[in-house]
């Protein structure tokens, strides 16, 4: 089985997620919560969250393939004061902790959106 129970619905989750994390106006607290092993790189997570650059990118997910019922490959695009910064990004999704996430992987590519976004050392 390579997707989830009900596949709409975590497809749904997915987004809302990318969304909620590439919203500005989300919290620290709540974007590390959004990725995946967040607490365990929740610095990584709040120096792209708190930074001038990267605090202001706006995300969208667009296609979702699921590539087992636990993870998926989701394109995104990312902007920046109404200017495209990302029109074709490819990222990962995980299910942890029964909520879909960022991927870690994709959290540790984005901190080049930033001016000062230290990778953590698993990067």
């Amino acid at each position: 089985m390579t997707a989830p129970a009900d596949p709409a619905g975590a497809e749904k989750e997915i987004k809302r997620v990318w969304e909620r994390f590439f919203n500005p106006a989300t919290s620290v607290e709540d974007k590390v919560a959004l990725v995946e092993d967040g607490e365990m790189n929740s610095l990584m997570v709040e120096a792209f969250a708190k930074d001038e650059r990267s605090g202001q990118i706006v995300g969208r997910a667009g296609t979702v393939r699921f590539t087992s019922p636990a993870e998926a490959e989701v394109t995104y695009a990312l902007f920046r004061n109404s200017t495209t910064v990302q029109p074709f990004g490819r990222g990962k999704a995980v299910r942890q902790d029964d909520a879909w996430k960022i991927s870690f992987t994709t959290m540790c590519s984005l901190t080049k959106y930033g001016a000062d976004v230290p990778k953590a050392a698993a990067c």
